[in-house]
């Protein structure tokens, strides 16, 4: 798992900044028992993939059948085609729920991201929330 210095996390949740990457602080959590889980992620530089597409793809594993509540923070909103990505991955398991906190919003200017946002939002076991600053 990743260190994030706490400058590069003021600076990659504040959103008064736009830094280039994203993102992406998992807590993960097993049925209703059980230490959460927490994982760092950025957009992947290499394979030009986004932080969420990365986590689903190679780090989030099926442990179990148990219920499995993820909660993501995220630096920016997912982008359309994430957000398509997260939908398929929750068709092919009934069993996760995730819970979408977000700094700042995606090119919310076009139209596909906002189509995309609300889509996901609709699904029963999604929520997504704005954070707030304290």
């Amino acid at each position: 798992s990743m260190y994030v210095a706490k400058r590069a996390l003021r600076e990659q949740f504040d959103p008064r900044w736009y830094p280039q990457e994203t993102y992406l602080l998992c807590e993960l959590k097993w049925g209703n028992s059980g230490t959460p889980w927490i994982h760092w992620v950025k957009n992947d530089d290499y394979t030009n993939r986004h932080a969420e597409e990365y986590f689903l793809q190679e780090i989030f594993e099926l442990r179990s059948f148990n219920v499995c509540n993820i909660t993501w923070y995220l630096s920016w909103s997912p982008c359309a085609n994430c957000c398509y990505i997260i939908r398929d991955f929750l068709q092919r398991h009934p069993n996760v729920y995730i819970d979408i906190c977000v700094a700042r919003l995606y090119y919310s200017d076009r139209e596909e991201n906002r189509r995309g946002l609300k889509d996901l939002a609709r699904l029963p076991r999604v929520t997504i929330d704005v954070m707030e600053i304290e």
